[in-house]
């Protein structure tokens, strides 16, 4: 199935009265936490570590944004390490990439290499939880909508969730937003543990070839990085963002 085309948004990029600050979180690669394994045998913990350089450097070039990065290089931090990097600084919102594998997938050799493809389940999510205080709940759930719309409105296909049932709930006024509840069968600690508002963003299906082919691409990170910016300064020029 041919993607869609990207659109970078356009955005107001005046100087604001203040910086904000965002903590970008390349998803996994604490100690023995590699993440999934791609279509191509990449390892998740690569990926994010890559996309989230990208996004930071794209960001902080921006001017609204102060950012920091929660993993880079060799260091292996611990999530409880991030957790403290995000609340000490204080950051203002949290990122954190991640690539999603989903569905049944399918063997293939290539080499030495074994790797299992599925090119029916594309698209991003944003993942929110939906545990703790009311005002921080509803900051996570303002910062998914804002992510959410201005990823599609770039361009970017948002997953529907099929194989999210008893995960997360989805949100139809805000297709490719999830939530994470206590009742569910997979409670992300790091969604629901820091009390700066924080969000995943499974940025594609990592055994869908055309899906990681797009995402190796310049212009995809470009397109990407602008809609988060759009996405967090719609999140920051609403007066309930302001911490």
């Amino acid at each position: 199935m041919a993607l869609a085309p990207l659109r970078a948004p356009q955005l107001g990029l005046a100087k604001p009265a203040r910086r904000w600050r965002v903590v970008v979180d390349a998803g996994h690669g604490a100690r023995g936490n590699d993440g999934n394994t791609g279509c191509h045998c990449q390892r998740e913990r690569d990926v994010t570590l890559e996309l989230g350089f990208g996004l930071a450097t794209r960001l902080s070039l921006m001017g609204p944004f102060e950012v920091r990065l929660a993993r880079e290089g060799d260091a292996e931090p611990s999530y409880a390490q991030r957790k403290t990097l995000a609340e000490s600084w204080p950051a203002d919102a949290v990122i954190s990439l991640h690539t999603d594998v989903r569905g049944t997938a399918s063997a293939f050799a290539s080499g030495s290499c074994v790797s299992y493809r599925n090119a029916a389940a594309p698209g991003f999510a944003v993942l929110w939880s939906a545990e703790g205080p009311a005002a921080l709940t509803a900051q996570r759930q303002r910062l998914s909508w804002a992510l959410t719309d201005a990823l599609s409105g770039a361009g970017f296909k948002a997953y529907a969730g099929d194989d999210y049932v008893g995960l997360y709930d989805g949100e139809p006024e805000h297709v490719g937003s999830f939530i994470n509840r206590k009742t569910h069968a997979r409670r992300i600690w790091f969604l629901r543990s820091l009390e700066v508002p924080t969000v995943i963003i499974e940025t594609h299906h990592a055994l869908d070839e055309s899906e990681v082919a797009r995402w190796a691409e310049t212009r995809t990170r470009d397109v990407f990085a602008r809609a988060v910016a759009k996405a967090l300064l719609d999140y920051f020029d609403a007066p309930e963002a302001v911490r």
